[in-house]
C-alpha cells in the first residue's frame, strides 16, 4: 500500500490559463514566490497547489463534460474540488460581490451548507461547512486561502462500483476508512449521497466516491483519443496527486500488489498526455519532493504519488 500523507496538487485543464489565474486569486489562489514566478501554477495558503493545462478542447456546447452532460452520460472522472469554509452564508455573499456569473447551485436547506461555482472553463468548486456553526464573519480571498485540513476538504471521483472503489482506494492508498456509506439507487441517473472514505494514518484526508456513473468508457473522458493518433483534452480535474513518505517504497508496495504504475516518461501508456503532465518540483512547494509516479483506479481515474524518493 502506498499510504498517502496529504493532498499535494490537482492538475486543471483550462481552456484559458491567465483566465483561470485571475479566476482562482478570487479565492485565493496565487502564484508561488512572487508574481514572476511560472505561469500556470498557483497555490493556496494552506498548501494545495493547481497546475493549470491548456486544453485543446472547448467545453461541449458550453457544459462540464463530467457534471453537465445528459443522463446516460454519467461518466466516470474527478468532477469537482472541496473546501472548506467558516461561513457558507459569508463566502455566498462574497462570490455574488466578486464573480456571481459564477455561483451555480447550494447544498443544504436555504443553502446553508454549501455553495457551488463553475470556473470559465466550468470546472466545479465547492465550498462547505462540515462541523460547528455557520458565523456572519466576513469571507475574502484570504480567508479562502487557507481552508482547514491542508487546503483541500476532498475531491468528489465519480465511480461505477462505489463498494469496489472504496476497497481499491484503501488497500492501495490508505484510504481505509469508510465514514459515510449509503445504498445506491436502483437508477444510475439519479445523483445518490456519496460514499465518504478517509485515510486512517496521520492527518485525515477525505475522497467523496459519487456512486451514479452510467456509462463506463475504455478511456478517461477528458483525454478522449484524437484524430491525430494522439489525445485530446477537454477541462477538467485530469488528476489528483498525493504526496507519500518515499515514492520508492510506494512503487514497491503497489508493484507487490500488481498495481501497474508509470513514470512521468511513461505517461502516455494511460492516455495521459505528456504536456498534461508538470514536473514535480514545480508542481509541489516541498523541497525534497523530487520523483514521482501515476496509476490508475478501476475507472480509469489517474492518481499522482509525488515525494522523496
Amino acid at each position: 500500500m502506498a499510504s498517502c500523507l496529504q493532498y499535494s496538487h490537482l492538475a486543471v485543464a483550462v481552456t484559458d490559463v491567465p483566465q483561470a489565474e485571475a479566476f482562482y486569486g478570487l479565492v485565493g489562489f496565487h502564484r508561488r514566490g512572487s508574481p514572476d514566478a511560472k505561469e500556470g501554477i498557483v497555490s493556496n495558503d494552506a498548501g494545495l497547489t493547481l497546475t493549470f493545462v491548456p486544453s485543446t478542447l472547448p467545453p461541449p456546447d458550453g457544459k462540464n463534460i463530467l457534471m453537465d452532460m445528459p443522463g446516460d452520460c454519467k461518466y466516470p472522472g474527478i468532477n469537482h474540488m472541496s473546501f472548506g469554509v467558516p461561513s457558507v452564508s459569508s463566502t455566498k455573499s462574497y462570490l455574488h460581490a466578486v464573480a456571481p456569473e459564477s455561483i451555480s447551485g447550494t447544498r443544504g436547506k436555504g443553502g446553508n451548507l454549501a455553495v457551488f461555482i463553475r470556473d470559465p472553463s466550468r470546472n466545479t468548486l465547492e465550498f462547505e461547512r462540515n462541523d460547528g456553526v455557520d458565523n456572519t464573519d466576513p469571507v475574502d480571498a484570504t480567508v479562502l486561502s487557507s481552508p482547514p485540513r491542508g487546503g483541500i476538504d476532498h475531491v468528489g471521483i465519480r465511480v461505477a462500483d462505489a463498494a469496489a472503489a472504496a476497497e481499491w482506494y484503501g488497500k492501495t492508498l490508505g484510504f481505509s476508512r469508510v465514514t459515510h456509506r449509503y445504498n445506491l439507487d436502483d437508477d444510475p441517473l439519479k445523483n445518490s449521497s456519496p460514499w465518504i472514505i478517509r485515510t486512517s494514518n496521520g492527518p485525515a484526508m477525505d475522497i467523496n466516491l459519487i456512486p451514479n456513473c452510467s456509462n463506463k468508457l475504455a478511456y478517461n473522458a477528458l483525454l478522449p483519443p484524437s484524430s491525430k493518433g494522439n489525445r485530446d483534452i477537454y477541462p477538467g480535474i485530469i488528476y489528483v496527486a498525493f504526496t507519500v513518505k518515499s515514492v520508492q517504497e510506494a512503487r514497491t508496495a503497489l508493484s507487490s500488489m500488481g498495481v501497474d504504475t508509470y513514470t512521468d516518461a511513461e505517461v502516455e501508456q494511460i492516455g495521459l498526455p505528456k504536456s498534461a503532465v508538470t514536473p514535480v518540483q514545480d508542481a509541489t512547494a516541498l523541497q525534497d519532493c523530487t520523483d514521482s509516479l501515476f496509476l490508475c483506479d478501476p475507472d480509469r481515474n489517474i492518481i499522482r504519488i509525488v515525494g522523496p524518493p
